[in-house]
């Protein structure tokens, strides 16, 4: 594990100095593009609100401002299907509030493009998750 936190870290460092490189948030319209009306399953590791969880979760955003999600494995002590609402603001911030996930509280997240992978870090610039884009798929595709 320590081997495998001094690789990232290193890794992290040479690339930052190397390639000298610097991502942008998605704003409304990106955001939009990529996940309304469209089902995508996030990477199985996620910070929600300082807490390490390692559930993936597949959600699908509605054009009327719904969300709807299903987390892998069911989450101890929470319902494995849940919904609630989302907002994506002008600047592309996204507000995502659950009925019964994460006590019901507000979720923000700014989301950025990468090549393979959208990823979400939340308003403290904290890591949330990432989306890989080849797990998103146009429509509801809940079960």
């Amino acid at each position: 594990m320590k081997k495998s936190a001094a690789l990232v870290l290193t890794l992290t460092a040479i690339s930052t100095v190397s390639f000298g490189l610097t991502l942008h948030s998605m704003d409304k319209a990106q955001v939009d593009k990529a996940f309304v009306n469209n089902t995508a399953t996030s990477i199985p590791t996620a910070n929600l609100n300082g807490r390490r969880i390692q559930n993936s979760v597949t959600v699908f955003l509605n054009k009327k401002g719904q969300i709807f999600g299903k987390m892998e494995p069911k989450p101890m002590n929470a319902p494995q299907t849940d919904h609630g609402t989302y907002v994506i603001k002008h600047d592309g911030t996204m507000m995502v509030t659950w009925k019964h996930w994460d006590h019901a509280k507000p979720i923000h997240a700014h989301f950025f493009d990468t090549k393979n992978a959208y990823v979400a870090i939340d308003n403290a610039m904290v890591f949330h998750t990432a989306f890989m884009k080849a797990e998103i798929h146009s429509g509801n595709h809940l079960k």
